[in-house]
């Protein structure tokens, strides 16, 4: 398989939904929303809550209990990294890269990764212990979604880095560091730094490498704990050797005999602690080099597995520890990859291509089976990923250098117990941060709605912290998890609706005294009184509606309540103020006027004697008054109803005159007309005059008799030009008051003025 086949994925199956505050709430634990409201169905939803959850291993004390709900009191945010176990504790940057709304965290994080080998475990200088590296366990931590881990074993000076290189197609110097000497140079293990993602598998493979065993300057002890640990990570576990299957090849394998020495398990009911460490063991494949020999026994071909088991049988110790700790075992055999000596001496230069070609055949059918066979990393049939297994090997490695065996058992329920944690420190800090970016005031009904989806989302999280543990034995411990989950939730969200309350009060407050402002200006300049007691109730009405309309959450009640209990006594205290202060006003006022009323009774009484004698001589005299007032009043009203008479004449002979006026300005007009006509008349018989002056001029036969008819007729026709003007108007002027019954050029009767008119309208003519 070449690289080009590889790529590199960023999915991770423990948290893929870390820090995602839009995670979906699965049905059968929800609630209808409508019922957020009432505190009895929240306590019911806690309960099928408690219910749903998957019950784990390994119950607590009721001691542990109590310390627990206790330390959950004093401080919800305040949660223990480990179970205290002497495996070992979660190191302070692992706690750091936790955190839930990190930049390191699982789902924003970014896939570290290195272009070439980085060290996961180094030797210390005692070689009593181990030290982690924390650039390969970045590495290692930021793998996401499923992973296979290979790793490569075997005795010192094999070739096991060139076999890794050639795995990854890095030959030519540019993998793991190969060196020519006899000296080994792998220390502790390494990791290469970018995983491989196999996209047919949706999973990385990691690949590791060795220290190998069999150093003088090391014990078997060293290689038997290097041995262990390489086991404990593994899920694909390659032991590299050369030549046959030989008494030599077996010794170096004997590490495996004594894997019971250096891993423990708790051995369960009935089942015994080697076959519960096999539970755990990877798969097996010897990877037999340089081999020439033929497969063959008693004359007949054998395969390869077939050659592995013959060639064991005879070591016992061996054979069964192979046969307990590996259940998947096989072998694979490769030829020399050279002939040539120089090439063989410098193989990690040499061209994949320029090799054998039985070797190249066999090199990429290892490749395939370690890339399509490889089995994914899982423990108690839970698969991992490598954040969780960068967590196992530093308890390993802290058990190791406590002088202590790795505990298989001890160290997964640690992870569990550390994962739960993990979780419901992720949940309580992400329902905490939801919490604060709550915009208050709002509402009390839509701000439990809210707090009901956080707490939904929040156990969504925590669940996911359940995953790795097991569904029956872990059920106690996901109870407690779930409680202090609980007890933290309510909590944060009494806190949020007392800090909403305040928020709404503080809010409220506000507001009611914005909308009191012009009350409080009417107020101050005195403006309220019982002559104007209903725009009281308008000014009040309209603040109400005011406040209604901008007032939010549970504080807008009891704010209005208050503030309306101190408002109504100050404006009926200004009412009444004024209304003395006016009454005072008027009392004053009056008390002056009954003084004065009085002062004036006194003279009237000094005076009603003398009215009363000068009454009795005035009473005749008053008698006569009386008597010539009534014929005054009388006469006045015959005189007043003369002149009413009078004045309706006087208004006939006004309404006469705009008459007249009115006609007198059409005869004008008329007038003015008929003399336009007598003049252009009179010009035609001066023209006429003037022709017949012509004529005589120019001795025309026109007698003289002739010229007197002719000037006859045109006097005439003037004549009765003037007697037509005068029948259009008025010509009584020139009948004498005898042609009333003469009709004019129109046809109308000409007659006599009416009394008041002008009779001499003509006189103009």
């Amino acid at each position: 398989m070449s690289s080009g086949d590889i790529s590199y994925g960023d999915e991770d199956v423990l948290g893929s939904e870390e820090g995602d505050p839009s995670i979906k709430v699965k049905s059968n634990n929800i609630n209808s929303l409508n019922n957020v409201m009432i505190s009895h169905e929240k306590q019911n939803y806690r309960k099928s809550i408690q219910k749903n959850i998957s019950p784990r291993k390994k119950k607590l004390s009721d001691s542990e209990q109590d310390s627990e709900e206790s330390s959950e009191s004093d401080n919800s945010e305040d949660q223990s990294s480990g179970s205290g176990s002497s495996i070992g504790q979660v190191s302070d940057q692992d706690s750091e890269e936790e955190k839930f709304f990190d930049d390191n965290s699982e789902q924003s994080q970014e896939p570290y990764e290195v272009d070439g080998p980085v060290q996961l475990v180094k030797v210390n200088e005692d070689l009593t212990s181990f030290e982690i590296c924390e650039e390969g366990m970045k590495v290692l931590k930021s793998i996401k979604g499923d992973i296979g881990v290979v790793s490569l074993a075997g005795a010192q000076r094999t070739g096991k880095s060139f076999a890794l290189n050639m795995l990854l197609d890095k030959l030519g110097g540019k993998g793991f560091k190969v060196s020519p000497s006899t000296d080994s140079c792998t220390q502790g293990i390494w990791i290469w730094g970018t995983p491989t993602f196999v996209k047919s598998r949706n999973m990385h493979v990691i690949l590791l490498d060795t220290e190998g065993s069999g150093s003088i300057d090391k014990n078997s002890t060293h290689d038997g704990k290097i041995f262990a640990l390489v086991v404990l990570i593994s899920s694909f576990f390659i032991y590299n050797s050369f030549g046959a299957i030989d008494e030599n090849a077996i010794n170096n394998l004997s590490l495996a005999a004594k894997l019971s020495t250096n891993i423990a398990v708790r051995a369960g009911k009935g089942i015994s602690e080697d076959e519960l460490i096999s539970n755990f063991t990877p798969k097996f494949l010897w990877l037999l080099r340089d081999f020439v020999l033929e497969m063959k026994e008693n004359g007949h071909r054998i395969t390869e597995n077939e050659y592995l088991d013959s060639r064991i049988n005879n070591y016992t110790e061996v054979k069964t520890a192979l046969v307990k700790f590996f259940k998947m075992r096989e072998l694979m055999t490769m030829v020399r990859p050279s002939n040539d000596e120089h090439q063989l001496a410098n193989l990690n230069k040499v061209d994949f291509n320029d090799l054998r070609p039985k070797f190249q055949t066999k090199a990429k059918l290892l490749q395939q089976k370690v890339f399509e066979e490889c089995p994914l990393k899982q423990m108690n049939n839970k698969r991992i990923s490598g954040r969780v297994l960068a967590k196992l090997l530093e308890m390993y490695v802290d058990a190791i250098n406590d002088g202590a065996v790795p505990n298989i058992t001890s160290a997964w329920e640690n992870v569990v117990e550390q994962e739960r944690e993990k979780y419901l420190t992720k949940a309580k800090l992400y329902y905490s941060q939801l919490a604060k970016q709550i915009e208050m005031p709002m509402e009390e009904s839509d701000l439990l709605k809210k707090l009901f989806k956080m707490r939904i989302q929040a156990m969504d999280i925590l669940r996911e912290g359940f995953k790795l543990g097991d569904e029956k034995s872990d059920q106690e411990e996901n109870k407690i998890v779930l409680k202090e989950l609980t007890i933290a939730i309510d909590q944060n969200e009494k806190e949020s609706q007392r800090a909403n309350l305040a928020i709404s009060r503080k809010t409220c407050e506000e507001i009611a005294r914005n909308a009191f402002s012009s009350i409080n200006l009417t107020i101050r300049s005195k403006g309220y009184c019982m002559d104007n007691i209903e725009d009281i109730g308008y000014d009040v009405e309209a603040f109400t509606k005011s406040y209604k309309q901008k007032a939010v959450g549970p504080g807008k009640t009891e704010v209005f309540i208050n503030f309306m209990n101190s408002a109504i006594p100050k404006i009926s205290k200004d009412v009444l103020t004024t209304e003395y202060q006016k009454q005072k006003i008027n009392e004053d006022r009056l008390n002056q006027a009954i003084g004065i009323l009085q002062e004036k009774n006194k003279m009237l009484e000094e005076n009603l004697e003398e009215i009363e004698q000068e009454h009795g001589m005035k009473k005749d005299e008053y008698e006569d008054i009386q008597i010539k007032l009534r014929k005054a009043t009388k006469q006045e009203e015959i005189l007043l109803k003369k002149a009413e008479e009078e004045a309706d004449k006087r208004k006939m002979l006004i309404d006469d005159l705009a008459e007249e006026k009115e006609r007198n300005q059409k005869l004008d007009s008329k007038r003015k007309k008929a003399e336009k006509q007598l003049k252009k008349r009179e010009d035609e018989l001066e023209n006429e005059k003037r022709d017949i002056r012509q004529r005589d001029a120019l001795g025309a036969n026109i007698s003289s008799e002739e010229a007197s008819r002719i000037k006859e007729t045109a006097r005439r026709e003037a004549i009765e030009d003037r007697s037509g003007y005068a029948s259009d108007g008025n010509p009584a002027a020139t009948t004498g008051g005898k042609g009333k019954n003469k009709r004019g050029k129109n046809g109308k009767k000409i007659g006599t003025p009416k009394p008041g008119q002008s009779g001499c309208k003509c006189a103009i003519f």
